[in-house]
C-alpha cells in the first residue's frame, strides 16, 4: 500500500526534498509515496475531494495526509475506505517528525532497506548484522554517514524478477530453442535461474554452452542465459574460452574443437540486468572477434544501470553498429567516461561527496586485495588494475545485489572482508553486509 500527501503546489518541492533525506533514494520511482498538488488553498472542499478520488482511481492507497491549509471534504474520502489525516507542514518538517511518520508505514530508509535485504537468500541479514556493519564505519574515523547513504542506495533484485526477465514471454519457450549456461557457474546463480525457468517450462532443452553450440543446427537457436551483464569480463572470458584464445589462462568453459562453428550458430544473450559499460565492452568485443551472429537482447533486462557519462564524440554508440576500426584505446576511452553509480546521487552526498569517494576507494582497495589473496589471484593483477577495482570491478561503483549473489561490480564494502585501515585509526577486521558473497 502507498501513502498520499496532498499539499499546496508552492510547497510540494520543499516536502519532496525533505523526503529525499529520510526515505530510500529510489522512493520517487517505487510509487509508495505519492503526491497530489493543489494549486492554492481556495479550492472548495468537495472539489478537492473529487479531484483526489479521481487521481487515486486504480492506485493502491490506504492513507491520505492533507495539508491543514487546504479545504477538503474528508467525509467523501472516508466513505471510499481511506484513512485521512491532516498535517501542518511546518510541524511535519520539524526534527525527526517526517522520519517517524514514514516509519509508521515502513517507508523510512532504514525499514525499507531492511525489507530489501530480506530478499538476499545466501545468508540472513538481520537488523543486528546491519548495525554491526555500520559500526565499522564509526571505527574507521566516524564515517557512519557513508554507510547510511550506501544503504539508502542499495537495490536487491528478488529471485522472481530474475526469472521473469529471463522468461519474458511465452514465445521464448520454443521447441527450436536451446538454453545454454556457463558450466563454470553451475552453482548458486544458475540453480536460481534454472529453478525459475523450469517452473515456466518443464521441457527445456538445457545444455552447457560448449555442447549446445555443437548440437545446434538451423533453424534451432541458442539462448545463453546469465543473470547480469556488468563489466563484460565474464562474457568475454566465455567466448575467448570457446575460441581457445585464453592465452595461457584457464578456460572458463570447454573450448570448441572447431572454433569456427561459433560464428555459424544463431546465438542470443539474455540478461536480467544490463549495465551500459558492460554492454559497450561486450558489443565491441563481439564485433572485434567477428562474432556478428551473436546478439544481446536488451529488451528483456529488468534493470538498466547507467554509469557512462555522455560521449562528447558524436559518432554512433558502439552498440548501435559494427565499429569501423578497433584500437587499444577503446577501453580506456570508455573507462574515462565512468561515473560510479553510487556517486551519481549528489543530492544525498552533498558537500561530503569527495570524502565519501576517498573513504570508499581506500577501504575498497584493501578489501579487493583481500579478495584476490583469498582466491589466490594476486599473480597477474597489476597495482593499477587493483586500484581501478577499489569501487568494484572496473570502478563501476554499484550498490546492487541479486537474491542469490552479489556482482563484483558492486562496492567491495558490501561484500568484501578482512583487515582494513583508514588514516591513523585502529585496524578493523571488516565483515561484509552480504555474507557468502566473496566467492
Amino acid at each position: 500500500m502507498s501513502v498520499l500527501f496532498v499539499v499546496e503546489s508552492a510547497l510540494a518541492q520543499e516536502l519532496r526534498s525533505r523526503i529525499d533525506r529520510v526515505a530510500l533514494a529510489s522512493w520517487r520511482d517505487e510509487g509508495q509515496i505519492l503526491f497530489f498538488t493543489a494549486p492554492d488553498a481556495n479550492r472548495t472542499g468537495k472539489e478537492l475531494a473529487a479531484n483526489i478520488l479521481e487521481y487515486l482511481d486504480g492506485k493502491s492507497v490506504a492513507d491520505v495526509w492533507i495539508q491543514k491549509r487546504l479545504k477538503c471534504d474528508i467525509r467523501q474520502l472516508q466513505l471510499r475506505g481511506l484513512s485521512v489525516s491532516s498535517y501542518a507542514l511546518k510541524t511535519l518538517l520539524q526534527g525527526d517528525n517526517l522520519f517517524k511518520y514514514l516509519k509508521r508505514f515502513g517507508l523510512d530508509w532504514k525499514t525499507a532497506a531492511q525489507r530489501k535485504l530480506c530478499s538476499y537468500a545466501s545468508a540472513e541479514i538481520t537488523e543486528s548484522h546491519v548495525a554491526k556493519w555500520l559500526l565499522q564505519f564509526d571505527h574507521l574515523g566516524n564515517h557512519r554517514w557513508v554507510g547510511e547513504v550506501l544503504l539508502r542506495l542499495l537495490d536487491v533484485m528478488p529471485a522472481h524478477e530474475v526469472g521473469d526477465a529471463l522468461a519474458v514471454d511465452g514465445s521464448f519457450f520454443s521447441d527450436q530453442l536451446i538454453f545454454a549456461f556457463n558450466k563454470d557457474r553451475w552453482g548458486k546463480s544458475w540453480e536460481t535461474i534454472n529453478g525459475h525457468l523450469v517452473k515456466r517450462h518443464s521441457g527445456l532443452n538445457l545444455q552447457p554452452i560448449s555442447e549446445a553450440i555443437v548440437v545446434c543446427k538451423s533453424p534451432s537457436r541458442i539462448k545463453l542465459i546469465e543473470d547480469g551483464l556488468f563489466s563484460g569480463t565474464e562474457m568475454k572470458g566465455i567466448f575467448d574460452s570457446l575460441l581457445n584464445e585464453r592465452n595461457g589462462r584457464a578456460p572458463k568453459v570447454t573450448p570448441l574443437s572447431d572454433p569456427s562453428i561459433l560464428r555459424k550458430v544463431a546465438l542470443g544473450l539474455r540478461f536480467s540486468v544490463i549495465c551500459d559499460y558492460g554492454d559497450q565492452i561486450l558489443a565491441h568485443f563481439l564485433a572485434k572477434k567477428n562474432l556478428l551472429n551473436i546478439s544481446i537482447d536488451h529488451d528483456a533486462a529488468r534493470r538498466r544501470i547507467r554509469v557512462l557519462r555522455p560521449n562528447s564524440d558524436k559518432a554512433k554508440p558502439i552498440s548501435e553498429g559494427v565499429p569501423s576500426q578497433f584500437t587499444d584505446t577503446f577501453t580506456e576511452q570508455l573507462r574515462s567516461r565512468i561515473e560510479p553509480e553510487v556517486f551519481q546521487h549528489t543530492e544525498l552526498w552533498g558537500d561530503k561527496i569527495d570524502r565519501a569517494k576517498s573513504f570508499c576507494r581506500e577501504i575498497g582497495g584493501q578489501l579487493w586485495q583481500n579478495y584476490l589473496y583469498k582466491k589466490n589471484y594476486l599473480t597477474g593483477w597489476p597495482p593499477d588494475r587493483v586500484q581501478r577495482c577499489a569501487l568494484g570491478m572496473e570502478g563501476l561503483g554499484l550498490a546492487f545485489a541479486f537474491a542469490h549473489s552479489v556482482p563484483k561490480a558492486t562496492l567491495p564494502l558490501f561484500w568484501g572482508r578482512g583487515p582494513v585501515y583508514f588514516g591513523g585509526n585502529e585496524k578493523v577486521n571488516w565483515i561484509p553486509l552480504f555474507e557468502n558473497a566473496d566467492t
